[in-house]
């Protein structure tokens, strides 16, 4: 079986190149990153209960928005190169 992170080829091979044609890198991350953590919300209040996060929610959300302005900076370094 897969570990995660598979669905970083759709996240960042598929809808940052084409945000990016419309938005800078920074809001293209911004979108990417609020998406992202809709994405994986329900699967946290699944597994966790709705009160058991390891963060609260608001916090998941800046920690999952930063790791995709990251990873798009990574991303654009490694396209570029």
């Amino acid at each position: 079986m897969w570990g995660g992170g598979n669905e970083e080829l759709s996240w960042r091979r598929f809808a940052l190149p084409y945000l990016q044609e419309r938005y800078s890198a920074l809001v293209s991350s911004l979108i990417i990153g609020v998406l992202w953590t809709v994405w994986h919300t329900p699967s946290g209040i699944i597994e966790r209960g709705v009160t058991g996060w390891a963060v609260d929610l608001p916090s998941y959300a800046v920690i999952v928005v930063g790791i995709s302005i990251v990873a798009t900076l990574l991303y654009n370094d490694v396209a570029v190169s």
